[in-house]
């Protein structure tokens, strides 16, 4: 099977999930969110594909977000935390 197959298959999956996905790289930009990510923040992903995820935590649980970030590079998995995102009717604790 293809990779983009593949991909499209998982995202087919994670599409169809009611819990919020948003998959950012190494770096932390925006590569991908689903359909219930779209609903809890309140506007279309494709809007923030590329952009950094970090510009949506809140100040005050930027330095968590970040250290996270920095601690799952080079790991498969990382410990979930739980940070407030922005979304388009205010602050949302989710866990990242």
């Amino acid at each position: 099977m293809s990779a983009l197959l593949d991909e499209r298959a998982l995202s087919g999956l994670l599409d169809d999930l009611p819990d919020a996905v948003v998959v950012v790289d190494s770096e932390g930009k925006v590569i991908w969110g689903n359909r219930t990510a779209e609903r809890l923040f309140g506007r279309p992903l494709d809007s923030a594909i590329g952009a950094s995820g970090l510009e949506l935590v809140h100040p005050d649980d930027l330095e968590l977000a970040l250290l996270s970030l920095v601690s799952v590079q080079g790991k498969e998995l990382g410990a979930p935390i739980e940070v407030r995102i922005a979304t388009a009717s205010g602050w949302r604790l989710a866990e990242r």
